[in-house]
């Protein structure tokens, strides 16, 4: 993976419409999500389960440097229970939780926008995970329907969503609010 990752960042030399280099560095970012799991697998004393929570709170770090955020600006709050998850089910999951860290950053802290991002994932009864990502941001366009929406970051996370079997909704109050409840 991280070679496919390397040949598209040879590639980005060579593109010079922004929006292509744009959908060519969220590819990149899949990609390197898929990457961070099997480097956390290889590093674990598991070889089928990750611990979340550390899986979690590197992805949201790596993301806010790449973007060139500070703590000044965007303030991350983690509330993570331990959970340890099968590959089968992380890899969805910290995909899901790429694309809506990366729309956060992309759209709610635009402009130097100060503001508030959190992560909580809880274990509720009947062994169930909650995963909640949201931001104190401007919120959606009220005339979105995300489930239809043609951005491949939002259908991917309908998508990803449906493959975990799980509940979820978004909220557009105060911010954006997604929220997941998923069973292993």
């Amino acid at each position: 993976m991280q070679i496919i990752s390397s040949m598209l960042r040879l590639q980005f030399r060579n593109i010079h419409d922004e929006q292509l280099a744009t959908l060519m560095r969220d590819l990149q970012q899949r990609i390197q999500i898929m990457s961070m799991v099997h480097e956390k697998l290889y590093h674990s004393t598991s070889l089928s389960h990750i611990d979340l929570p550390d899986f979690i709170s590197h992805l949201s770090e790596e993301l806010l440097s790449s973007f060139g955020i500070t703590s000044d600006q965007v303030l991350l709050n983690l509330d993570l229970d331990p959970v340890s998850l099968n590959v089968n089910y992380t890899i969805p999951c910290g995909l899901i939780i790429n694309e809506l860290i990366t729309n956060s950053l992309k759209y709610a802290f635009t402009e130097g926008r100060k503001g508030r991002l959190s992560i909580k994932l809880k274990i509720l009864a009947g062994k169930r995970i909650f995963l909640t990502v949201d931001d104190d941001g401007p919120g959606l366009p009220p005339d979105l329907n995300w489930q239809n929406s043609h951005s491949t970051g939002m259908r991917l996370i309908h998508i990803l969503s449906q493959q975990l079997k799980g509940e979820y909704s978004l909220k557009n109050n105060n911010g954006t609010c997604f929220e997941l409840i998923f069973q292993e």
